[in-house]
Parts: C-alpha cells; sequence; structure tokens
C-alpha cells in the first residue's frame, strides 16, 4: 500500500524522469470500502473529475477504479484529498501506469 508520504516524495522522482512530459498520466486505484458504505462512495467516486471508470471486483479490493490527470502531482491529490475524503473509503492503493 502507498502512504500519502511515499506517494508524495516519488512525485518529484518520477516527474525528473519525463513521466511529466506525456499528454496525460494514467493510473488505476484499488479501492478497499466499508461495507454498508459501497453503494454511496463509489456515486461520489464516480463524479470526481479524472475518473474514467469504475469495476467492482471480489476479492481483497472492492473496486478498480481507473483514473488521470495531466500531472502526476494532480493525479497524486486526486488520490489523496478527493478520493480517501469520501466516507466509505477504508483504504486504497494506486498504481501509476508505465510508460510503453
Amino acid at each position: 500500500m502507498v502512504c500519502r508520504g511515499k506517494l508524495s516524495s516519488t512525485v518529484p522522482e518520477l516527474e525528473g524522469r519525463g513521466v511529466k512530459g506525456r499528454a496525460m498520466i494514467k493510473g488505476h486505484v484499488l479501492v478497499r470500502l466499508v461495507p454498508g458504505f459501497e453503494s454511496p462512495a463509489i456515486s461520489q467516486i464516480s463524479v470526481i473529475p479524472g475518473v474514467k471508470d469504475i469495476i467492482m471486483v471480489f476479492g481483497r479490493w472492492d473496486a478498480i477504479i481507473q483514473i488521470e490527470a495531466k500531472t502526476l502531482s494532480s493525479l497524486s491529490r486526486l488520490v489523496v484529498s478527493q478520493i480517501r475524503g469520501i466516507q466509505g473509503v477504508q483504504a486504497t492503493e494506486t498504481l501509476v501506469a508505465a510508460e510503453t
């Protein structure tokens, strides 16, 4: 799991490698939801700018959210300030897409 401090500390490092130059930074956020809060949490997440798709799954995580932003810093803010701030979001793990 990526904690707030770890994600923030890797942003300058990745931007220094040229990740910032891409048109859009894409990522996936694995989300664990609090039982009983799934529906309202997903409804709130779905209207956040930068959220492109939400896939509900079975297993350790409850949902996979596809996100994108112009910079890695704004992608970080999307996860930390908006998605994690929603009531019913218990935990997240962010996977930033690699350039191929």
